[in-house]
């Protein structure tokens, strides 16, 4: 009977142990799991905070892009309207330069014109001078004057005169003594003629009409 309940003791024994044993291991692996679930609980309030951060920098990132790409295009428009603003500068430059160039030529016209007319006065002076009494004398505002004598019977010495010069290549005719009639519609035939010959013998013929 002793022997039994000594038996009995030690089972109940083993078996109080091993509860014991049981019950301290499952609060060992509550205490380990709870402190995960801890860590866990952390470790996402940390990517939360995180991941509030990182919206917060991505909205000023953005903000700072809209603000760039704002810039940009008035820049971009900025250097746009430089651009025409040189256009329109080169090509006022071209037409100054086509305009100079074109003055130029008209010079060079009109200083050729002027000696072409020159020699041929000279042609003419020695030619003429005897027989119509033409001379030509260059007055003080650079202008030439052409004289007649040998116009009027009456008086071979009498003198009749026209000044003449030529501007911007055309013939400006002037002071004429005595006064010719239709003396605009006769330079303008010269200008398109020009043929300073002719107009010379025309206006001879008009002062010896004037005197016969």
């Amino acid at each position: 009977m002793k022997q039994l309940e000594a038996n009995a003791t030690k089972i109940m024994t083993e078996e109080t142990k091993m509860i014991y044993d049981v019950k301290k291991l499952f609060e060992e692996n509550i205490i380990r799991h709870e402190d995960k679930l801890l860590k866990a609980s952390g470790e996402r309030k940390r990517l939360e905070q995180f991941t509030e951060e990182e919206k917060v920098n991505q909205q000023d990132k953005k903000c700072q892009l809209e603000v760039l790409e704002k810039e940009l295009n008035q820049l971009l428009q900025e250097m746009e309207s430089k651009e025409e603003e040189n256009k329109l500068a080169l090509e006022s430059l071209d037409n100054i330069v086509s305009d100079k160039e074109a003055m130029k030529e008209k010079i060079e016209t009109s200083e050729k014109q002027a000696n072409a007319c020159l020699k041929d006065l000279q042609n003419m002076e020695e030619i003429f001078q005897e027989r119509l009494g033409l001379k030509f004398v260059k007055t003080a505002d650079q202008r030439l004057q052409v004289i007649f004598t040998n116009i009027d019977p009456k008086d071979p010495s009498a003198a009749f005169s026209f000044a003449v010069k030529v501007l911007n290549g055309k013939y400006e005719v002037s002071n004429a003594q005595p006064e010719i009639e239709n003396l605009e519609l006769l330079t303008e035939k010269l200008n398109k003629t020009n043929s300073f010959r002719s107009f010379i013998i025309t206006v001879r013929k008009y002062y010896c009409s004037t005197v016969s």
